[in-house]
């Protein structure tokens, strides 16, 4: 199943083949696109959910974070998408 954020990286970034691994690159600029871990706090993509609400979760519960999808991140080209602090 594609998410939402994986359907709008398919459309934003070309997957390259490279000797060291895969990299991806913006359709736009064509510049290397970078990793953004998520802003939200998760870990790797998800809480553990009894830290949030110990009434609704038992120890150990994983609950997806709602920002990056479960991903823990999303691809970003620094070009055409610059950070911002």
């Amino acid at each position: 199943m594609v998410t939402y954020p994986q359907a709008r990286e398919a459309k934003l970034f070309q997957r390259g083949e490279e000797p060291g691994g895969v990299n991806y690159y913006c359709r736009k600029c064509g510049t290397e696109a970078e990793w953004v871990d998520c802003w939200n706090g998760c870990d790797e993509g998800f809480f553990d959910g009894y830290d949030e609400d110990p009434l609704w979760y038992n120890p150990g519960d994983l609950v997806r974070c709602d920002v990056c999808g479960g991903r823990g991140g999303w691809l970003v080209c620094p070009t055409c998408c610059p950070v911002r602090d």
